[in-house]
């Protein structure tokens, strides 16, 4: 598994599922649907732009047709929160009637 730096403060370790800040250490420990998420947005990241439809399949694979536009809203809007916590903001943004984009 990888790890990714992020703004040379952070730490996403993928198989811990955790990012750890370099600054305090702190560290947040990320739920495997949020880290499945956040894996396919790192990488992604050089794609301009990554849809709703590219996430939600990444995450749930074969199952995403059976998966509602709600439950991907949910689960950004969570991994916001969570990254928020620890300091990071705006990590992407979300273009109305577009998807998702890397900062």
């Amino acid at each position: 598994m990888r790890q990714y730096t992020i703004n040379n403060e952070f730490i996403y370790n993928e198989s811990l599922r955790e990012i750890i800040s370099l600054h305090d250490k702190k560290v947040l420990k990320v739920t495997l649907m949020r880290a499945r998420c956040l894996s396919y947005l790192f990488e992604n990241a050089y794609k301009k732009l990554i849809t709703r439809e590219m996430i939600s399949h990444a995450v749930w694979g074969e199952r995403s047709q059976f998966v509602s536009d709600a439950n991907l809203t949910q689960l950004l809007y969570l991994l916001r929160r969570d990254l928020q916590q620890i300091g990071l903001f705006e990590l992407f943004v979300t273009l109305p009637q577009a998807g998702d984009k890397n900062r």
